[in-house]
């Protein structure tokens, strides 16, 4: 910068000079020389000027990717400091809460999981259907240290099911295997798997007994069951919605850091600007005026 003031006052000086020899005639006389140079040099303007003006410039779709790759990046790299950190500290807040309720998911799910797998029995459903519907055959291992979805033939059942009617009523599902899903929930969610509850009344030879009114019915067992369920899933939903507080996380903090490159960009050029009138040969005054410019 006083490299460049230097060379300026350097330039004007060379300029004024030149200025001076082509325009001012003196004629030799010393009086009216003296008049015609103090006539001159209070008619004379020099005007120096410095600028100051903004040169960096920043990628607004790299600032954007930064955030969109970790958010508050993009505008930690601008400069704008306090916002980035808020997207850092939004990001590490939704990502603990998606964390925390995915494990409490997680555990509630193992323990429905153990509840159904220790109360609800595929053997007392197929022995029920064998007993209570019209042709239903369904093979049955009497090996009693087998868990009970390994002593039923699962094909055997689910024809069963596909063509049982009870009370005017039909089946409306076919139980997936042990372990998936949707194992889980038909049993806790649908009337035709009560009869598999260890609480569900048995008759003497241990077979689940026919109720009419099942359809009206259903053990309390299966009720805290299905709460259990739906505990699990409560946890999962505030799971999701961390999780997709985290992708509008990233998308804002993209769109944030774009802007922020976008208003960086926009040239301030302050202009400094110092008039010089030269009142007699040796006398001179400044007249200092500023600009200020913000470009769009």
């Amino acid at each position: 910068m006083l490299k460049n003031i230097f060379f300026f006052f350097l330039f004007s000086t060379v300029i004024f000079s030149q200025e001076l020899n082509d325009e001012i005639k003196l004629v030799g006389s010393l009086s009216t020389d003296s008049k015609i140079l103090s006539k001159s040099f209070q008619n004379t303007q020099v005007n120096y000027e410095i600028s100051f003006e903004q040169q960096k410039k920043i990628n607004p779709m790299f600032a954007g990717l930064l955030s969109l790759i970790v958010p508050g990046a993009g505008d930690i790299y601008v400069g704008n400091y306090w916002r980035g950190v808020a997207f850092l500290a939004i990001e590490a807040a939704t990502i603990s809460v998606a964390l925390i309720y995915e494990n409490k998911g997680d555990d509630k799910t193992t323990e429905f999981q153990n509840y159904a797998d220790q109360n609800w029995s595929v053997v007392r459903y197929a022995k029920f259907l064998n007993e209570h519907v019209s042709g239903s055959r369904i093979p049955i291992s009497v090996d009693e240290n087998l868990a009970p979805w390994l002593r039923v033939n699962w094909d055997s059942l689910n024809a069963v099911e596909s063509k049982t009617r009870i009370h005017g009523a039909s089946f409306s599902h076919k139980l997936h295997p042990h372990g998936e899903q949707q194992y889980y929930e038909l049993i806790g969610k649908y009337h035709q798997y009560q009869f598999g509850w260890s609480t569900y009344p048995l008759d003497a030879n241990g077979v689940p007994v026919d109720n009419p009114n099942y359809l009206a019915t259903i053990p309390q067992q299966m009720r805290d069951y299905a709460a259990q369920r739906g505990n699990a899933n409560s946890y999962y939903n505030v799971a999701s919605k961390a999780i997709i507080g985290i992708y509008v996380n990233h998308f804002l903090s993209s769109i944030s850091a774009i802007l922020s490159a976008a208003a960086f960009n926009k040239n301030l050029a302050l202009n400094l600007q110092l008039e010089r009138r030269d009142i007699t040969l040796y006398e001179s005054t400044y007249s200092p005026k500023f600009s200020l410019k913000y470009a769009f």
